[in-house]
């Protein structure tokens, strides 16, 4: 969780010109020259399990939007979630809605809810 606030990490992004992505693999690249195994090893590990969230979302995110109903292109829905979680971190206060309590955030107990409804 090299960035955990959704606004600092577009500031970066801003800066840098570089995604999240591609500054980890800068950052492993130089850890890699300092010849430290212990943090280059834990930069492998982080970045694997961010490549694993990654094709999860790619096989998995179409058919949970086809689940809901919704039609849009993927490209543009992940555009509109982006939209939606930066007005989000505005409204408060520059945290994303994963950085809030659980009484105004949508939990897991509150999706099932939700989906038991149905």
């Amino acid at each position: 969780a090299i960035f955990s606030n959704y606004s600092r990490r577009k500031k970066e992004e801003g800066r840098s010109g570089l995604s999240p992505c591609q500054t980890k693999a800068t950052v492993m690249d130089r850890v890699r020259e300092l010849n430290d195994f212990e943090a280059d090893t834990l930069l492998a590990f982080d970045r694997n399990d961010e490549q694993n969230h990654i094709r999860y979302g790619h096989r998995w995110l179409p058919e949970i939007m086809a689940l809901f109903g919704e039609t849009r292109p993927v490209d543009e829905f992940v555009k509109a979630t982006q939209a939606n979680f930066a007005a989000m971190a505005k409204i408060h206060g520059d945290r994303t809605p994963h950085a809030l309590a659980p009484d105004v955030r949508l939990t897991g107990a509150k999706l099932r809810e939700l989906a038991l409804k149905s």
